[in-house]
């Protein structure tokens, strides 16, 4: 079957910004055939003059405008954009934004490219000035993040089966935010990628206002809530989240955590002067971006509950529910089967006798659907006698999540002996009985070795 993009736009009561979208419509150059979408969310306010105004001008695409009944959450909106679509090749924006003349075309080049990906995203620009445009600009709010496991609604282009296959949008987001990251979590686990096109452009006008802006950044994150309480284990295999770093104070100590949690939070705050471009700038417009940057941080973590919480509270709402789920290890068992594994460590390969230095190892749980409760050691033995090199002197009580890899920070204190030897690291319980496979290392001891270099560390000991 040829190709053909259905573009979908969900609008409601902004038929002046509606009127420019519309108009950049218009100017696209793309050598797929198009097929234009407008959800009207029940607007009332002359949009459907202004959509109907447009269509005749059209006469190299198809055009459907569609009007609900009521008004509905975007999620929903999409769903029926999506249904009315005949293309095989679905792309979305906003009705606030107005698209480059080449955009469908080279999102189309990227994802018709690229066989694993079921999405791609492309740069969003802005079309004002102000110091909130600029920050959404600066920090790329609507663009992909750095890892690429998702793509943003504002941008996006999807191959249509997929996303029927995913089914579609999930409607229980009834407040605008978290939509297309459900749909991108629900396609990365299907075993689809994303991808990012610089040349594919939008432009952006972003709504100006200190309320408007803490508004929208607390809808993201509550976003992000809505998305754990519904699909928890989805989420824990998907995302990168706080609680994943600091697992043993999140579900144990969660005072503690909170206090971590925060001061990291200010730390990267009062360090926004790295941030790519601020360098350029003004210092009072600089200390105006780390103060939004400081109010994004706050605004988000309240709405997703960081504070609060929430996210461990919904993981023992799901155990409760379904005590099946979870594994306890008997902490005086002494013969059991390793359920874990660890998949990376930071322990230095060459250290000073005597000396204490910060490591980490990062233990997955490869089980798909199995929460592992344990308590366990850090594990060092020599690989010639099986003699302990090091261990943890306390036991750390851990939950690992189903599919999840899960970081734990420790202080490493090396032998004062000088040596040079193999050694084997793994976790066990307080008896003995492994919980992970081993990991082979070679470590040095010497005098005159240089101090280990701890900045590289994924994460800092606590």
């Amino acid at each position: 079957m040829d190709d053909r993009i259905s573009i979908i736009v969900s609008t409601y009561k902004r038929k002046e910004q509606l009127k420019r979208l519309l108009e950049s419509f218009s100017r696209l150059r793309c050598s797929c055939p198009l097929e234009f979408i407008i959800i009207d969310n029940a607007s009332c306010d002359g949009t459907e003059d202004v959509v109907t105004g447009w269509i005749p001008t059209i006469d190299c695409a198809l055009v459907k405008y569609h009007i609900l009944p009521e008004r509905a959450p975007l999620a929903h909106s999409r769903n029926v954009g999506i249904s009315l679509s005949t293309g095989n090749i679905i792309a979305f924006t906003d009705d606030d934004c107005m698209v480059d003349p080449a955009w469908a075309e080279h999102l189309y080049q990227r994802l018709t490219g690229c066989l694993d990906c079921a999405g791609v995203g492309g740069r969003v620009l802005p079309l004002g000035d102000d110091i909130y445009s600029r920050y959404n600009t600066v920090y790329r709010v609507l663009e992909p993040p750095r890892h690429i496991n998702a793509v943003i609604g504002a941008n996006c282009m999807f191959r249509k089966q997929p996303v029927v296959d995913a089914g579609l949008f999930d409607e229980y987001f009834i407040i605008l935010g978290g939509e297309e990251i459900a749909l991108c979590m629900k396609l990365w686990l299907n075993g689809y990628r994303f991808g990012f096109e610089e040349t594919g452009i939008v432009y952006h006008d972003y709504r100006a206002g200190l309320k408007n802006f803490i508004t929208t950044f607390y809808h993201y994150g509550n976003g992000e809530r809505i998305l754990y309480e519904y699909q928890l284990t989805g989420y824990l295999r998907y995302m990168q989240y706080p609680e994943q770093i600091y697992n043993n104070l999140a579900f144990r100590n969660r005072r503690l955590f909170q206090l971590v949690f925060f001061l990291r939070m200010i730390y990267g705050i009062l360090h926004q002067y790295r941030v790519p471009g601020s360098l350029s700038r003004s210092y009072q417009e600089r200390l105006m971006l780390n103060c939004l940057y400081a109010l994004h941080q706050v605004s988000y973590h309240l709405g997703r509950g960081t504070f609060s919480g929430k996210l461990s509270k919904a993981v023992e709402k799901y155990l409760a529910d379904r005590p099946d789920c979870l594994l306890t290890i008997d902490p005086d068992a002494n013969n059991l089967i390793p359920v874990l594994e660890i998949t990376n460590d930071t322990i230095p390969s060459v250290l000073k006798p005597g000396r204490t230095v910060p490591s980490s190892i990062t233990i997955k749980n490869p089980h798909p659907d199995r929460f592992v409760s344990a308590g366990f050691l850090v594990t060092l033995e020599y690989e010639a006698d099986s003699t302990i090199f090091y261990q943890t002197p306390k036991p750390q009580e851990m939950i690992f999540f189903p599919m999840t890899e899960m970081v734990y920070n420790f202080p490493l204190a090396s032998p004062q002996k000088e040596q040079k030897t193999g050694i084997r690291l793994f976790i066990a319980t307080p008896h003995g009985a492994r919980l992970s496979g081993t990991r082979d290392k070679q470590i040095t001891i010497a005098s005159e070795a240089p101090d280990p270099d701890t900045k590289n560390t994924s994460v800092k000991a606590l």
